[in-house]
């Protein structure tokens, strides 16, 4: 793309800067597993965290995929007015579980995926929440029922595998959160949804 023009030298060094530290994230989460004996003892380390700043790395993130896929991926504009909005999170552990599901979904999608950030007060606490639609094949009937459960063994060619969405299950619990997956109501494809409890 550089060559071509198709993509500036700045826009390609923010991209560079992006994917090193995707690289040293993937790095670490790596070392902490060996270190942990099962991710019920996956260390969380909140920091106060503008939630815009993690949008904006979701949506390099998208960018940066986008200019080589064949998929198209859109990050839907956030809701919130109040771009001051904080959250106690562990970026990794989001950013970890973003990975997860969007490989899922580029495998399987036609043409595009969707990704939505939002918060929501409940009287549990605050959440921020992670919606990653596409527009393939969805979940069969066994996926919906067994995919989060740990080796899930009935994979067939083709099916979406079980081991990534159990660690993205697990991680959106130790962060206090919950994670499901389900087809659109249009039929048209899946739909994975995760919550992390982002106040103190």
């Amino acid at each position: 793309y550089l060559p071509r023009g198709k993509v500036s030298q700045e826009k390609m060094q923010e991209i560079l800067e992006l994917m090193t530290g995707q690289l040293e994230r993937l790095t670490a989460f790596s070392k902490t597993m060996k270190a942990v004996r099962s991710l019920d003892e996956y260390p969380v380390q909140r920091e106060e965290t503008e939630i815009l700043h993690l949008y904006r790395v979701i949506q390099g993130i998208a960018e940066a995929l986008n200019l080589g896929g064949e998929v198209t991926l859109f990050l839907e504009k956030p809701s919130w007015e109040d771009e001051n909005k904080t959250g106690f999170l562990d970026e990794n552990i989001i950013l970890e579980v973003l990975d997860n599901v969007l490989s899922n979904a580029i495998r399987f999608a036609h043409s595009g995926i969707s990704i939505t950030l939002e918060t929501e007060a409940t009287e549990e606490g605050l959440f921020l929440l992670l919606y990653v639609e596409d527009d393939g094949p969805g979940f069969s009937p066994g996926e919906l029922k067994q995919a989060v459960q740990p080796y899930y063994t009935e994979v067939l060619e083709g099916e979406h595998f079980g081991i990534g969405l159990h660690i993205c299950s697990m991680l959106c619990r130790v962060h206090g959160g919950t994670f499901s997956i389900a087809n659109r109501m249009d039929g048209k494809g899946a739909i994975v949804s995760a919550s992390f409890r982002i106040s103190e």
